[in-house]
């Protein structure tokens, strides 16, 4: 595998959206800030690697599109109708769509909702809303996605806490629509009488519908696993057991996050490859078993085929089950994208398969590149590729199965630890010291034990509801001492490291050079080699300003936190 792969036409695409997103996030700004941020990078492009005029032009005009469709989205001209107009301190009678599966927390639910009308008046504009209820007074029954309702509230403007280097809460949701947020106890919400009846909406009430039964089923398992009543353990093993399956992180206690980022084992409670790998060859090996039972479709070759086609169908629908986040979507992609070169039986080539995922994605939801979970699952995902392809260059991969298991079990930790280091760091401040040796450890038991008990509890709630508790209830077992492992492992201090926030500067320059790095002992290349050095010196001296500016700023800095 040459090292053009990375520089195959979807290298280019993604870097015409990526760089459009980025460029469109500035605006409102002069024109010549984006002729600069087109003109450098792409007479770099067609100076350095000479792309096919096409292509070049391809990107162009991506990169174009790309910049005006964000700049709408981070500049958008609202109507005299729109919800921002209204957050002025008064109650209004609000009326809306529910739009998304509910969020639930301890005594609270969150939705989204597309209001349709405040008072008399028609209105527009994304809401969320917050529902407050006491589960021990009275049972909680959620919202359906498509249900009209009727709020009377006050409309809250989304606004940021002003410490620095503080979240942008602000700007995340203005990339999903939103603008405001409404309260309301759930007493007081009046339904309308109306719920969407399209296609789309009724499917997602169906999922919306079984995971609160799997939910409900995890809770009664959690209930009867001992003689005693549930202690935290046994809590938070429910709901990691959850967020594995359905992608809903809300009950996770923030002691429990902190624990799993400490141990470096944050990636699996989110919804990724592993998780639609293991439905992916689940529903497949179901399907070419039926499918094998035609003689006709085994002769002629077209079973596995057949069943490559038909194993999409419950993938997506798993995808959207699960909350469809950017590392979803981008395991969605890459699983269809690679079932799809099976199909048509051309090469499989992982890099561009990666960069059309995310091409994909943005094309899609350009605002999706500023998210942590596309930053962290991309980044990832091509440091594994990457570096696998240099191994398979330089030091090759052991023959022995065993050896070779272990190998790639630890490199894959490795791996998307590099990738993920500086992305953890800038948001999180925090790097794990033992995720290697926890990785090992904790993802052959939860990944693959721990998530196959869990999705054989879900596939066999209706038919087999007896044997989905027992396999619930193992899992719980099974969850809570992995959380009590991590809680000893997350005790030591010495076992992760609290980090200063990177500069975007010194993050590039990070991934160029590791990059850099390996492209020159791959291909012995000189220019590779020179420029390795050039950004180690680079680095040195803007971590070395960075510091100083840090620690050594010259002046006295009083910060009154805003909270």
């Amino acid at each position: 595998m040459r090292h053009n792969l990375t520089l195959a036409p979807m290298f280019f695409v993604f870097l015409s959206f990526a760089t459009g997103a980025i460029a469109g996030s500035w605006a409102p700004v002069s024109f010549w800030i984006y002729f600069i941020a087109a003109g450098l990078p792409a007479a770099m492009i067609f100076i350095l690697f000479k792309p096919d005029k096409f292509i070049f032009l391809s990107c162009l005009a991506v990169f174009g599109l790309t910049v005006f469709r964000m700049a709408a989205i981070c500049a958008p001209d609202y109507s005299d109708q729109h919800v921002s107009r209204f957050c002025n301190g008064e109650t209004y009678r609000i009326s809306g769509i529910i739009n998304s599966l509910p969020k639930n927390y301890q005594n609270k639910t969150r939705y989204t909702i597309t209001c349709t009308g405040i008072g008399n008046d028609k209105a527009d504009g994304k809401l969320i809303l917050t529902v407050y209820h006491d589960s021990l007074k009275q049972p909680v029954s959620s919202l359906r996605f498509g249900e009209h309702i009727i709020v009377n509230s006050k409309i809250r403007a989304i606004r940021n806490f002003s410490n620095p280097g503080g979240y942008d809460y602000e700007f995340q949701m203005r990339l999903k629509g939103i603008t405001g947020s409404i309260y309301a106890n759930s007493h007081t919400i009046i339904d309308a009488g109306r719920i969407d009846a399209s296609s789309f909406a009724r499917a997602m009430r169906f999922l919306q519908r079984i995971r609160e039964r799997f939910s409900n089923a995890v809770a009664k398992a959690v209930r009867n696993t001992g003689d005693r009543p549930p202690d935290f353990f046994s809590n938070q093993a429910g709901a990691i057991l959850t967020a594995l399956v359905t992608g809903q992180k809300e009950m996770i206690h923030e002691k429990t996050r902190d624990n799993f980022s400490k141990a470096g084992l944050s990636h699996i409670l989110a919804v990724s490859g592993l998780h639609m790998s293991l439905v992916g060859f689940g529903f497949f090996s179901v399907f070419i078993f039926i499918l094998n039972q035609h003689s006709s479709l085994v002769i002629t070759g077209h079973a596995k085929k057949a069943a490559g086609i038909l194993t999409l169908l419950p993938l997506t629908a798993y995808a959207f089950f699960a909350g469809f986040s950017p590392s979803t979507q981008r395991a969605l992609i890459m699983t269809a994208v690679f079932l799809t070169s099976f199909l048509i039986e051309k090469e499989k080539d992982p890099l561009n398969t990666l960069y059309f995922a995310a091409s994909l994605i943005l094309f899609i939801d350009p605002g999706a590149l500023f998210s942590i979970s596309f930053q962290l699952s991309f980044a990832c995902v091509f440091f594994i590729i990457a570096g696998f392809m240099f191994l398979g260059r330089t030091l090759g991969i052991p023959e022995n199965k065993w050896i070779k298991r272990i190998c790639l079990m630890i490199f894959t930790t490795v791996f998307a630890g590099m990738g993920a280091a500086p992305v953890t760091a800038f948001y999180f401040n925090m790097f794990p010291m033992v995720q290697v040796g926890t990785n090992l450890v904790m993802i052959p038991v939860i990944g693959f034990l721990g998530l196959p008990l869990g999705l054989a509890g879900l596939i066999f709630m209706d038919f087999l509801p007896g044997l989905s508790h027992f396999f619930l209830t193992l899992d719980i077992h099974i969850l809570s001492y992995c959380l009590q492992g991590i809680h000893w492992i997350a005790g030591f201090d010495w076992t992760w490291a609290r980090v200063v926030t990177p500069r975007p500067i010194e993050i590039i320059i990070y991934y160029a050079l590791i990059l850099c790095l390996g492209f020159a002992i791959m291909e012995k290349n000189k220019g590779a080699i020179y420029l390795t050095f050039l950004l180690a010196a680079a680095g040195i001296v803007s971590t070395g300003h960075g510091m100083l500016k840090r620690f050594y700023p010259g002046k006295l800095v009083v910060h009154t936190l805003d909270v």
